[in-house]
């Protein structure tokens, strides 16, 4: 029973751990493209953007900023699909809905 309780209390830990480092993996990656963003490299922004969605997951903010980096590198057609992924997570975006 005793050898139970502390099993659970390590993988708990061990979970706890693997989820800080994802956390801290995305606001890197986050950081990154924002910075590639700022940088005009808009490629290189849309890069780290899909990789942030395919790692982690659907993030309306994440399809929002995908969608800027598409429109400002001239890609229009994705910017736009970008907008309404965005909107289909958080249809309350005014941003997003103005500028699909």
């Amino acid at each position: 029973m005793k050898m139970t309780i502390n099993l659970r209390k390590v993988l708990f830990f061990l979970l706890t751990l693997c989820l800080i480092g994802s956390a801290y993996a995305q606001d890197t990656a986050l950081k990154e493209a924002e910075v590639a963003y700022t940088k005009e490299d808009y490629a290189k922004a849309i890069e780290l953007y899909e990789g942030i969605l395919k790692s982690n997951g659907e993030s309306a903010a994440v399809y929002y900023n995908l969608g800027n980096a598409y429109y400002k590198a001239g890609k229009i057609a994705p910017a736009i699909l970008n907008y309404e992924r965005c909107l289909l997570l958080d249809p309350g975006d005014s941003d997003a809905r103005f500028n699909r």
